[in-house]
């Protein structure tokens, strides 16, 4: 589901998707099409004005087996086996229904019903489902065709299909405009009101939280709660502190350790008048201003001569 302008919006379509989830699963309703069907659908979906004008692979019998045999019986239909279970429906048909099937928002009806959703839940709900009924029906344009429209009616357009600058941002400013409130479209919305969306406060500005500036328990919570924060902070930094001032000890011990054992390296050679071994040597380090040790690169040693034997004995 894309997004849509509104939170409004939005929100219809999540209640919707979920109403229509908990139908599904306390009816024992079957929705299942062919896979063929489905990419047909998908494909369909992607046309322009799909929603009002598209249609769709759909079953027109997706209630139990033994309530559909009783509801064709008691309406005076003959029940025919072959009788394909799916034909090409609009969205309209799919969501209200007809003759052969109701439709899936009777059904979200029905089922607020069977639970018994009090008045103020139902009241909110009702007017999500009317939304889409009346988006489903074309009597309310979608996001997409109320886009196309300002853009080909925009006065900078030159109807050759490029969308010049000036008319993508007057696109995104109108999309504000309506997304916090500040703005009605009849078009999209209908008879819906959305409520101005006010910007985000800073919880440490006490003159935009409380009208009131002489708050003085509120004064005394952002004190604490600044405190508490410049407490934590101070710890963190005092244990990034402690956590270098270790791993500086560590690297000078390292330092230390590996001068020692080079230092008896060269005492030893002196003594014995051996030559010093090739694994370690002195380098001077630029960052300390000390010499570090790294091992050298080993060079191979010739292969020892091999003298030849006499033919006589083999």
């Amino acid at each position: 589901m894309e997004i849509q302008l509104t939170d409004f919006e939005n929100a219809a379509f999540t209640v919707v998707v979920v109403l229509l989830s908990r139908v599904i699963l306390g009816f024992n309703l079957n929705f299942y099409i062919p896979i063929s069907k489905l990419d047909e659908n998908m494909k369909n979906a992607r046309q322009r004005n799909a929603c009002a004008d598209g249609r769709f692979w759909f079953r027109k019998s997706f209630l139990p087996e033994d309530v559909m045999h009783e509801h064709q019986h008691d309406a005076g239909f003959t029940p025919d086996d072959h009788d394909p279970q799916i034909q090409l429906q609009s969205i309209a048909e799919i969501l209200i229904g007809d003759e052969s099937h109701p439709g899936l928002i009777p059904m979200c009806r029905m089922y607020l019903d069977f639970i018994g959703c009090d008045s103020v839940l139902r009241s909110k709900i009702d007017k999500y489902l009317d939304f889409v009924v009346a988006r489903a029906r074309g009597d309310l344009m979608t996001p997409a065709q109320w886009m196309r429209k300002f853009v080909t009616s925009h006065p900078d357009y030159k109807k050759d299909s490029r969308v010049p600058a000036s008319a993508a941002y007057d696109l995104v400013k109108e999309c504000q405009l309506i997304g916090e409130g500040k703005k009605a479209c009849p078009e999209v919305l209908g008879t819906n009101v959305i409520p101005e969306v006010a910007r985000a406060t800073n919880p440490f500005d006490i003159k935009s939280t409380c009208k009131e500036y002489d708050c003085t328990l509120l004064q005394a919570y952002m004190r604490q709660a600044k405190s508490q924060t410049v407490r934590q902070l101070e710890t963190q930094i005092q244990e990034h502190a402690r956590q270098l001032k270790e791993q500086q000890a560590e690297l000078e011990l390292l330092r230390v350790s590996l001068r020692e054992e080079v230092e008896q390296q060269e005492v030893y050679c002196r003594k014995t008048g051996a030559e010093p071994s090739p694994n370690v040597r002195p380098m001077p380090d630029p960052e300390f201003g000390a010499e570090s040790f790294s091992p050298p690169l080993r060079t191979a040693s010739p292969p020892a001569r091999r003298e030849s034997l006499p033919n006589d004995c083999c």
